[in-house]
């Protein structure tokens, strides 16, 4: 599924120079008095804010996750499918928190939970695996934890007999 986020990083970026080639272009034509008509002076102003919110939204996040993705640092969701399941490879969780997937590879069924890791800043999903197949992974989680909390009632047991 990084192939997948490597592609749509790809397609960002050329957006990106497109957009910041078409807004240079329109802005020497209004410096050159080649506007015909009022409202083309707006133009380079409305590119402007059109490129902005592309980088701000679509390409910038993606840059950041190429360290991520290069230095292996990826956050962990888990997240139960609801009836609805869109198209274009968008997942919602129950925060409406919004998590973009390679429709062609993986095909989400509804009501089923899977685990996931995905970069941080974009919310792309580079790996997926369902709840069942981590079953026999919360045994031994569930042994850390109880380890984690005998710690603590020991380190509690120190600080009530320091007193």
């Amino acid at each position: 599924m990084t192939a997948f986020f490597i592609i749509m990083l790809i397609l960002s970026v050329m957006l990106s120079i497109v957009m910041t080639g078409a807004m240079l272009h329109v802005r020497l034509q209004c410096m050159k008095t080649r506007a015909k008509r009022p409202y083309q002076l707006f133009a380079p102003t409305v590119l402007a804010v059109l490129l902005l919110l592309q980088i701000g939204f679509f390409s910038g996040p993606k840059l950041l996750d190429c360290i991520n993705l290069a230095s292996d640092s990826q956050s962990f969701a888990q997240i139960q499918v609801s009836k609805n399941v869109a198209l274009l490879g968008i997942l919602t969780d129950q925060n409406q928190q919004v998590y973009h997937y390679n429709p062609l590879i993986f095909k989400p069924l509804a009501g089923e939970t899977y685990n996931f890791r995905y970069l941080p800043h974009s919310h792309y999903i580079t790996t997926v695996s369902s709840k069942s197949d981590t079953s026999t992974d919360t045994s031994s989680s569930g042994q850390a934890k109880a380890a984690v909390t005998d710690s603590s009632s020991l380190t509690a047991d120190y600080t009530e007999s320091k007193d």
